[in-house]
């Protein structure tokens, strides 16, 4: 009986937590993809990720990028499809950066992305493709 009592009292505190609605402030479900350089990058061990988070299942914020290993004091960039809220239109731009003596950068963004639905209904990311500025040459992609 004292058994069967602390299971349902768990089942039910477990139902509470479960059915309980993130907070306002917490925005979203969020996700990170990871960034590997292509087959044939010049930087085969550089790497990096992008946090993104799901807004109305209908848009992504890009939060962060984050790049490592690559070439140092160099250059780079991500072409980005973004939302502008203040035309209501889509836009073709580009993230612009510079890594450190290290070959490092991380930046925080509040960016909106275009997202392509499958049939299967889940969401399909346009590829978040890094870029050597001075050659063009892609040296990481998801």
């Amino acid at each position: 009986m004292k058994t069967t009592k602390h299971f349902a009292l768990m089942v039910m505190a477990v139902a509470l937590v479960l059915g309980t609605a993130a907070p306002a402030t917490a925005g979203g479900t969020h996700f990170k993809l990871d960034l590997y350089p292509p087959a044939d990058s010049p930087l085969p061990n550089a790497s990096g990720s992008v946090a993104l988070t799901l807004y109305y299942e209908a848009d992504y914020r890009l939060d962060s990028v984050s790049v490592s290993r690559l070439a140092p004091n160099t250059s780079y960039y991500m072409p980005l499809t973004v939302y502008d809220f203040d035309s209501g239109q889509w836009i073709a731009t580009s993230l612009q950066f510079q890594t450190n003596q290290r070959g490092n950068w991380l930046g925080s963004l509040e960016w909106h992305l275009a997202v392509y639905w499958t049939w299967g209904g889940g969401p399909f990311l346009p590829p978040f493709d890094v870029y050597d500025s001075s050659t063009h040459t892609l040296v990481l992609t998801n």
